[in-house]
């Protein structure tokens, strides 16, 4: 029976050549779509399934406090969260917090005394449950020790492999901290674990015990939202009890912080109409959310998409067993008998599914200009700054003088202008609560950013009232530029009135900082997130914390390839006269 059928085969492949070929052809695409898109969502589905009790793993999040009216949840807690979830939920098992400190220059000394030096992005720091909770396996020591000593860590074992090759990395020591040899600290290497699984919405090359870092002191702090905090609950637990014991948390524990920091009671700062509330999110929905997180350690997918492509993987089925059935049914008419060759029934079939085919292929290209028409949007939108040609030099906080090594930069052929600044856009990354003039001792919240006299025209801000900062002019580090969103926020007219007005700042000794600009609202965050009260100071006041990385950087000339190639080795000159061996990272802004 096989061989007949085997035969019958090859010989209406000889017979039908063409039918055959656009038969086999549309079986081939659609089972490698759709085994394709099978292969992504699978992956998609299974992140952070491979630890062990992920089930029962849960990530607490909170109302995104920095944001004015939104109703997006905040991955970012304060260290106060753990304390007052440990004591108030009887439910959970064990509690673990994630902190991002940041980049680190790595360096190992080898014993011929070479220098093995690497700048780490996949840093963060993790208290003493982290491996409890998590499963990410040992290659070398184990997880009862590996964080329990302040100025520890662990190593995954691809890094591991780059600093040390073949010896044993347990109780090597590296060097760890500032650029240029600033502010370094010695590392014990105690364990090695396997690379993180791309999977894995936790990523580290390297993981600090949280013991080196002075957060226990932090432990009334609901605000500085520096950490992510997960909970293992018990296998018993009933989730909605859990939801429910979270509820009354924030008033009771985050009314000191309020106090202390906002000078404002937990029912006013309710009565003025915002929220703070704590939520439970699964460990394995963080990848696939089903509504919008701003997460803190990693991305989050889009579950959307995902829908969509396997709406798409149903359809390509669908369209590809309509077109057998049409080439079929068209050969059927040929036919040395049979009446669907002249039956209305038949005719009638064959054209429902013509026009269905063509329905579903007019909609999959609608759909297409659609998507199209919204990357072009996104390509090409305003950001209301000019994102072109514009060259940023990272690690500029490891250099001496960086307002010097700027100035040096400004003689590079193609330049046109040079900012030093502590962030640019789409990364501000600074914020705090501030009050103002005519606010009765109301507190609101700002993000910030710190930039020198050419910060707004390097990137081309459009400044609607009042002046630049100018270092001609007396006080200048005092003073600060407001975008029209904070004008609005505050209650001013958004005209001249708002220059020389008041900001003060209750985090810093009531410092007050008198506003002699007004810019054009600009994304400095992602299209996605709605433009925040934001405001520029002067990166030389020291009552203002825009975090401990600072950057250059330059607006070039277009030119061609030639030209910036010529343009290009002067910033690199610059950057090894003032920053020594320290590696030289750059990126632009519109990648």
């Amino acid at each position: 029976m096989l061989r007949h059928y085997i035969v019958h085969f090859v010989r209406n492949l000889q017979r039908q050549r063409l039918f055959s070929f656009i038969n086999l052809l549309g079986l081939t695409v659609t089972i490698a779509c759709t085994l394709l898109i099978y292969l992504y969502v699978r992956h998609e589905f299974s992140y952070d399934r491979f630890h062990k009790n992920a089930d029962r793993i849960y990530r607490i999040n909170q109302t995104f406090i920095w944001g004015e009216n939104s109703d997006n949840q905040f991955a970012s807690t304060g260290p106060g969260v753990a304390y007052a979830v440990k004591a108030e939920v009887p439910e959970v098992e064990l509690i673990t917090s994630i902190h991002t400190p940041g980049n680190f220059i790595i360096s190992y000394t080898t014993p011929s005394k070479e220098i093995i030096a690497f700048e780490e992005d996949k840093v963060l720091a993790a208290d003493t449950n982290f491996f409890k909770m998590f499963n990410f396996p040992f290659v070398r020591g184990n997880a009862a020790s590996a964080l329990q000593q302040a100025n520890t860590l662990v190593m995954t074992e691809s890094t591991a492999q780059k600093y040390f090759g073949e010896e044993d990395p347990i109780g090597k020591l590296v060097r760890l901290g500032g650029l240029n040899g600033n502010d370094q600290k010695t590392y014990e290497v105690t364990s090695v674990v396997k690379d993180t699984p791309d999977n894995s919405y936790i990523e580290f090359d390297v993981l600090l015990s949280m013991k080196s870092f002075p957060i226990d002191k932090l432990y009334w702090s609901w605000i500085w939202t520096q950490l992510e905090t997960y909970v293992l609950l018990d296998a018993a637990a009933d989730i909605e009890n859990g939801r429910a014991r979270l509820a009354p948390i924030p008033r009771k524990h985050a009314e000191q912080t309020l106090q202390w920091v906002m000078n404002t009671t937990f029912d006013d700062y309710i009565k003025s109409g915002k929220k703070w509330e704590l939520f439970l999110q699964p460990m394995t929905r963080i990848h696939l959310p089903s509504e919008t997180v701003l997460n803190r350690l990693n991305d989050s997918g889009n579950i959307k998409i995902i829908y969509s492509l396997i709406g798409a993987a149903v359809v390509i089925v669908l369209l590809s067993c309509v077109n057998f059935m049409n080439l079929s049914t068209a050969q059927f008419t040929r036919r040395i008998k049979g009446k669907l060759k002249v039956g209305r029934e038949g005719k009638s079939f064959r054209n429902g599914l013509v026009v269905f085919q063509f329905s579903v292929s007019i909609a999959l290209m609608i759909s297409t200009v659609i998507v199209f028409e919204q990357l072009n949007y996104v390509s090409e939108k305003d950001l209301d700054f000019n994102k072109e040609n514009l060259l940023v030099l990272k690690h500029v906080e490891g250099v001496q003088n960086g307002e010097s090594m700027a100035n040096a930069a400004m003689h590079a052929p193609g330049v046109v202008q040079v900012s030093w600044c502590t962030s640019l856009p789409p990364t501000i990354g600074g914020g705090d609560k501030f009050s103002a003039e005519d606010m009765n001792g109301n507190t609101f919240s700002l993000n910030y950013t710190s930039g020198d006299e050419q910060y707004i025209p390097t990137l081309d801000i459009k400044l609607k009232f009042g002046r630049n900062f100018s270092p001609d002019a007396p006080g200048n580090i005092n003073k600060v530029i407001l975008n029209e969103t904070a004008i609005k926020k505050i209650g001013w007219n958004l005209d001249e009135s708002v220059i020389g007005k008041k900001l003060e700042y209750p985090n810093s000794n009531e410092a007050r900082f008198e506003v002699v600009g007004v810019v054009a609202d600009f994304n400095y965050w992602s299209l996605e997130t709605p433009i925040e009260p934001m405001a520029i100071f002067h990166i030389k006041n020291k009552n203002i914390n825009a975090g401990d990385r600072q950057f250059i950087a330059l607006r070039i000339s277009a030119q061609n390839s030639n030209a910036w190639q010529t343009t290009f080795a002067t910033p690199n000159k610059v950057w090894k006269e003032h920053a020594g061996d320290t590696p030289f990272e750059y990126a632009f802004a519109d990648a």
